[in-house]
Order: structure tokens, then C-alpha cells, then sequence
């Protein structure tokens, strides 16, 4: 199901990037001057680039990989397997691999259980936890960190609220003038699948700005050129479904996102770079935490599959080292699935929420050596039962459907993407801006 999903939350990223032409670079706060924030620029774009592009995987991965992502969600599968782990100490097994870029320009992904934090732009530690708790409950948790370079956390964090403030006081005409000047690559590179179909603004007498944008997909234009990846494309998010609703917990909504049939529809309101309520008046800043809803459905082999009220508490990092967010799942959803799976439905579905619920935090963090470092933190409990083992041969027949040729035109439609972004963001630094002024 998450992989299903993953190309819809890719075109809400998408579409709030091509709105970074509307105004100054985003990419300015990245330095103290122009020269060193296209440096930084280029390390941090670089980095995404390289990580999520295509990857050369060594012979041990290539055997680890599969058998790992089969016993996700059935771990006494894979918990005395003498093959995946790099370490075994009592009840827990850890698996740690590690990335970086290679001189010929791949980036090479190995098993290794001494690898070092990230200390160059591009590396990556990617160390993956299991915990036996008894009674069939298993507790993963794991870290990724990517190396992306010298800019700060708060000038990563300024970054993405000048993304934010991009829009803000034009219209909609001119929003899409402005993208098309200060993102050319950017544009074309995602053209070869999505489409921009409408964007609209609302300027309020508040000085904030209400934005409403549809994006669609065109899994057709990929055909001649990622013929495998279209077809991944068309077969696993062509029919998956969600709404997602950011508010706070009076129940005030912030942002509202729909997606189904190929179309994304985002509502947003926004002022000097801070989410505003989609009514009422503007606020100096946001909330402490927010809410986040989700209902979602997607289409996994025979079946149709999804939840409703699906809830995570939203909170904003902002420690002296470390700018991001942390999410909580703590309330079991209202699943659907077929009728003659009904009567596995028990305790195992509701053992993931309980407690500190389902954990994630990603931030940008100071690491050694003047690095910053991206990272996600994650974890969350599975009780093996008839119903997770029922969800777990769901996502293995989708995984099936991953071909090599799959992945790797995945991997290059992203990286191509991330490129042209990090290309025209650095070419606005320097020159001049849409606005008419110097770069900052």
C-alpha cells in the first residue's frame, strides 16, 4: 500500500516546487553569500539526487534485499536468518547498509556493519533494528542519514518556508509565467508525466494568500521512455484514492489534499512563509503541533484495500541541531478489506498504535565534520497474526511487480527530476532574479 501511494505524495512535493520560481531563490538562504549558497545548493541537491537515482546494489544486497522486505511484517520469518543480519545480539538483530557515490558516477549501496555516520556529501547509513518482544510482537525500528552538505539546518528550514511563501500575492497567471521563466528544466522534466492543469489565488485583505492547485498524471507520456515504470504506474497508482487534512485540534482545517483518478487537488493558505487556516483570520504562527487525517484506498492485486481515520500528531522540531517534524500514529484506523478476510480482523491491526503508537521524525541535523545530515527515524511494533500475514502476501505480490527494469526507471525519472530542480535553483542565484532584483 505504500508503495502504491508513493507517486501521488510525489506530485504534492512536485507541484510545491514548481512554485519556487515565484519569487527570490529558495535556495538564497542556503549561505551567508550567493557563492556559498550555490555551493550548498548543489551539495544538497546533489545528495537527493544521487541517493534516490539509480543504484548499483552488490551481490550481498541483491540476496539480503528481497528477504528482508517479504518478513517485514512477518519477522519470526527472517529473525534467525544467518544471511540478513550484520549483528546479533540477544533479542535483537540489526542490518546496516551503506551508501555513496562512486567515481563513475554510480552510487553504490553495500552491506556493512562498521559503516560510519555519513562524512561526505552523498554518503548514507541506513541501520535497521528487530526487536523480539514475545508472544509474536516483533519492535523495528531503524535510521537513515544522508550527508547533503554544509547548510544548516535552519537554512535548510528557511528554505522550505521561502517554498512555502512562494506563492503569495499573485495570481495564478502569474505564478505559471514565473515557473515556466525560472524553471525550465524542472518543468521539463516532470512534464514527461505530470501536467500543472489549474492553479488559483486568493489575495485577502490580511496580506495571506489562499492557493488552489490541480495536478494530473499521464502515465501514457512515460511509455516511450520508461516503458516499465508506466506500467507500474498505471497498474498500482492509477487506482489508489486519499484525502488528507492538515488541522489543528479544534479541528480547524490548514490544508486539504484529494487525490483519485489520476488527479491531485491541494488547497493551501499561506502568509509570510506560515500555514494559515483555509478560513477565518490569520495567525503570527502556527500551532504548536497539528493533526493530520488521512483516508485512503488503492487496488493491491484481486482486491481493494484502504482505511479511514487514519490520525497522526504533527509536531514541528526545532532544536539547536536539529529543524524538522515528528509524527505520531496512536489511533488504530477504521480498516477496509474484503469481506471473507473479516473474521482474521483482531488485536494484531490495533498493536502498532498502542503505546507510543507508530514513531517517525525526519530532520535535518548537524553531524561531524560541518556536515548536515538528512534522517528519518522510525518505529513501530508488529504482532504476527492471520490478518498481517494476509497483508504481508498483498505487498509481496505487488513486490513482484518491482522488476529491476521497474526500479531503475523509477530511480531516473526521480533523479532527473531532483537535477533540473537543484539546476534551476542554483542558476537564479547570481543572476537576475523573476522579481528583478539580485540574487541574495
Amino acid at each position: 500500500m505504500t508503495r502504491s501511494a508513493s507517486a501521488p505524495r510525489a506530485v504534492q512535493a512536485i507541484a510545491f516546487f514548481l512554485l519556487a520560481a515565484c519569487g527570490s531563490s529558495p535556495a538564497a538562504t542556503l549561505g551567508r553569500t550567493t557563492a556559498e549558497a550555490r555551493t550548498n545548493s548543489d551539495d544538497f541537491f546533489r545528495a537527493l539526487a544521487l541517493r534516490l537515482g539509480p543504484l548499483t546494489r552488490t551481490e550481498r544486497l541483491k540476496v539480503v534485499r528481497p528477504r528482508y522486505v517479504r518478513g517485514s511484517l512477518v519477522p519470526s520469518r527472517i529473525f534467525d536468518d544467518t544471511v540478513i543480519w550484520t549483528a546479533r545480539n540477544g533479542p535483537v538483530r540489526t542490518l546496516v547498509v551503506a551508501g555513496a557515490p562512486l567515481a563513475d558516477g554510480r552510487y553504490l549501496l553495500d552491506v556493512r556493519g562498521d559503516a560510519a555516520p555519513p562524512a561526505r556529501v552523498g554518503e548514507s547509513r541506513h541501520a535497521m533494528h528487530l526487536r523480539e518482544i514475545g508472544g509474536g510482537v516483533y519492535e523495528w525500528s531503524s535510521s537513515d542519514e544522508l550527508a547533503v552538505g554544509a547548510a544548516t539546518p535552519p537554512q535548510i528550514d528557511a528554505m522550505r518556508q521561502r517554498f512555502l511563501a512562494a506563492g503569495e500575492g499573485r495570481s495564478g497567471a502569474e505564478l505559471r509565467a514565473l515557473w515556466r521563466r525560472g524553471l525550465p528544466r524542472t518543468t521539463a522534466a516532470l512534464g514527461r508525466l505530470f501536467d500543472m492543469d489549474s492553479i488559483a489565488t486568493t489575495i485577502l485583505p490580511d496580506r495571506s494568500t489562499a492557493l488552489a492547485f490541480r495536478v494530473s498524471m499521464h502515465t501514457d507520456r512515460l511509455a516511450t521512455t520508461y516503458p516499465d515504470f508506466a506500467k507500474y504506474l498505471a497498474k498500482y497508482t492509477s487506482p489508489a484514492r486519499y484525502r488528507v487534512v492538515l488541522e489543528d485540534y479544534q479541528g480547524v482545517p490548514f490544508a486539504t489534499i484529494v487525490a483519485g483518478d489520476d488527479v491531485l487537488h491541494v488547497r493551501v493558505r499561506t502568509r509570510d512563509g506560515v500555514l494559515q487556516p483555509l478560513a477565518g483570520p490569520a495567525r503570527a504562527t502556527s500551532p504548536d503541533s497539528l493533526r493530520m487525517r488521512m483516508d485512503f484506498s488503492s487496488k493491491v492485486s484481486l482486491f481493494t484495500v484502504g482505511a479511514n481515520g487514519l490520525v497522526a500528531d504533527v509536531a514541528p522540531v526545532r532544536g539547536a541541531t536539529e529543524r524538522g517534524w515528528s509524527v505520531h500514529w496512536r489511533r488504530e484506523p477504521d480498516w477496509h478489506f474484503p469481506l471473507a478476510v473479516d473474521h482474521l480482523m483482531g488485536a494484531a491491526l490495533r498493536r502498532p498504535f498502542t503505546g507510543e503508537g507508530i514513531a517517525m521524525r525526519i530532520v535535518a541535523r548537524a553531524g561531524a565534520g560541518g556536515q548536515t545530515l538528512v534522517a528519518r527515524d522510525f518505529r513501530m511494533d508488529v504482532q504476527e497474526a492471520a490478518i498481517v500475514r494476509w497483508i504481508s502476501a498483498l505487498g509481496n505480490s505487488a513486490m513482484s511487480d518491482v522488476t529491476v527494469r521497474v526500479e531503475q526507471q523509477k530511480d531516473r525519472f526521480m533523479a532527473d527530476a531532483i537535477s533540473a530542480l537543484g539546476a534551476d535553483l542554483a542558476a537564479q542565484l547570481g543572476e537576475s532574479t523573476l522579481t528583478g532584483e539580485s540574487g541574495r
